[in-house]
């Protein structure tokens, strides 16, 4: 069940966010006794300082989890407030975890003019600071929150750090009908960036409001996926001055396009199948996954994929069916990525056949009451790029699982 301030509850389950226990029922049958109990939700709530100690408003404050994504740890927002006129921020309806909490000031908004020059140099600005008061999420104390906690007294002391500027020219193809966004991010394994960004001249040139030194993505795309459907990325590092005259040439999109078969089974409807790029990063170039549609004879093609690195995702349901390959140009892509950064036009072949494996098995406890409801789950000793593979069944109500 789920009431305004709780968190949704299912019955028998272990945490706040696993299966619910099964119950059993047949005809003419009574089930007593059943108890859900409502979690309340918790609050984090405290101040956002300035490095003289004097309180922010309109700074945007958040409260970052960690999850699992493509195989890979992340940092992602559960939840997120700008703080008030006397710089409080209060953060409610979070479930029980551990939280890193954010405080992200721009220093284009007016309530922030007040912090400009503070040190006396020139681009010294507050920039993005984690509780207590530290740049880098890695050394960041997190927020233990359980449940139905008020979690007050969290300040966050924004730290003034030395801001470099970036600005150039994009070259190549420019559509003169269309606007160019120049793009900003944060690059890093795991860690959340917050995208900065500026919309081009129509000669392509730009200029980038200044950021804190570290490791980033220039991106450049026409505003709607136009512009002649071309794209430019380039890896930049900021610490050692301003970047100018930077160049970001224009690269066209790339085309894709493949065939979708089953060996030994005539029967089955490859137009189901589903075939997906991942990006690796999956922020970079937009984060966009792009998704094939599979015609009857299998068939299939993506006009526009931006470049750079790519996991294929290929999906057939039907019983006994496993994916046995995925080549590009003959080369086996299975566990490694598909790498357009360079442009090209791969041709892919992708494979699935019959006589997939299969596990059953019981769960023994001494209480018969808690073997429905378990989760199995079956891990890969390698798993594929993408994170995938990892399989999950739930035991019935007399402990089987299949």
């Amino acid at each position: 069940g789920e009431q305004p301030f709780y968190i949704e509850t299912r019955y028998g389950a272990k945490t706040t966010t696993g299966r619910g226990k099964l119950i059993p029922v047949t005809d003419g049958s009574t089930q007593n006794g059943l108890t859900l109990s409502l979690i309340p939700r918790g609050v984090i709530a405290g101040r956002v300082l300035d490095p003289d100690g004097s309180p922010v408003p309109q700074v945007m404050v958040q409260a970052l989890r960690q999850s699992w994504m493509r195989g890979h740890l992340r940092f992602l927002p559960a939840s997120g407030v700008n703080t008030n006129d006397l710089g409080e921020f209060r953060i409610s309806s979070l479930q029980p975890g551990k939280y890193f909490i954010v405080a992200h000031p721009q220093n284009r908004d007016p309530g922030l003019t007040l912090l400009k020059d503070l040190s006396g140099k020139d681009n010294l600005r507050p920039v993005t600071t984690y509780y207590p008061g530290t740049q880098g999420i890695d050394s960041a104390t997190p927020i233990v929150l359980t449940a139905g906690q008020q979690a007050t007294g969290i300040d966050i002391q924004l730290r003034a750090s030395q801001l470099y500027s970036v600005s150039g020219q994009i070259t190549g193809n420019l559509d003169p009908n269309s606007r160019y966004f120049v793009i900003l991010r944060e690059r890093g394994a795991g860690r959340f960036g917050f995208n900065n960004n500026t919309m081009a001249r129509k000669d392509g040139t730009f200029d980038l409001p200044p950021q804190p030194s570290g490791s980033y993505e220039l991106i450049a795309m026409a505003t709607g996926r136009e512009g002649g459907g071309n794209v430019a990325s380039q890896q930049v590092e900021l610490g050692n001055g301003d970047l100018t005259n930077v160049a970001l040439t224009l690269y066209p999109m790339v085309g894709v396009s493949g065939h979708v078969q089953v060996e030994g089974n005539t029967t089955v409807n490859v137009s189901t199948a589903r075939i997906s790029l991942l990006p690796v990063d999956e922020m970079s170039m937009g984060g966009r996954m792009e998704n094939a549609s599979i015609k009857e004879d299998g068939s299939f093609k993506l006009d526009a994929v931006p470049p750079g690195q790519y996991i294929v995702r290929a999906i057939l349901q039907g019983d006994g069916l496993y994916l046995k390959s995925v080549r590009a140009n003959q080369q086996e892509m299975r566990d490694t990525v598909l790498d357009l950064s360079q442009g090209g036009s791969p041709t892919l072949t992708v494979t699935f056949s019959t006589g997939a494996g299969q596990i059953s098995g019981s769960i023994d406890s001494q209480d018969p009451n808690t073997v429905s409801g378990v989760s199995v789950i079956l891990v890969p000793v390698q798993a594929p790029p993408d994170g995938t593979g990892v399989k999950t069944v739930v035991s019935d109500t007399s402990g089987q699982f299949t």
